[in-house]
């Protein structure tokens, strides 16, 4: 199974977070929360490991685009929302 660096494993609750991560506006990018809303629902953990996600259109691009998400752990996006992303790991320096 897949892990994030300390071992945790990589759940469909990341998938969830990630995506809501995209479409919230506190980031402030609004193409990004246009383009993922207009594509998706907001997918939905059904387990551990398999997550449902609904396009909202038919088109084989819709794959292509769920297949490229990049995933963040969800347990440290569910303590912030979009804003909070940008100022505690954007635009922090290392």
């Amino acid at each position: 199974r897949a892990k994030w660096h300390d071992g945790r494993d990589i759940t469909g609750e990341d998938m969830v977070a990630s995506f809501k991560l995209r479409i919230d506006p506190g980031h402030k990018d609004p193409n990004t929360v246009k383009f993922w809303n207009d594509i998706f629902e907001i997918p939905v953990a059904e387990s551990k490991y398999i997550v449902k996600m609904t396009a909202k259109k038919k088109d084989w691009r819709s794959f292509y685009y769920a297949a490229g998400i990049r995933l963040l752990p969800s347990y440290y996006l569910n303590k912030i929302d979009g804003a909070g992303y940008l100022e505690k790991y954007n635009l922090s320096k290392p």
